[in-house]
């Protein structure tokens, strides 16, 4: 249960699955400096962003009651 709570917070902070604003670039930063950078090099935070966020905070500790 308290990974699952932990998914469902971070979805509602990030917007998951309504207009969200968070996104994932999806190349190296480089590409800003020499102008190469496009829309398309990034994807919006997803279920699976936020599952691999949600393994991450709880392998260091966090947990959700």
């Amino acid at each position: 249960m308290g990974k699952d709570k932990l998914i469902e917070l971070l979805c509602q902070y990030f917007c998951v699955g309504g207009d969200c604003y968070s996104f994932n670039l999806t190349r190296d930063k480089s590409a800003f400096a020499i102008g190469t950078m496009s829309f398309d090099d990034f994807e919006e935070f997803n279920d699976e962003s936020m599952n691999d966020l949600a393994d991450f905070l709880i392998k260091n500790g966090v947990s959700v009651k």
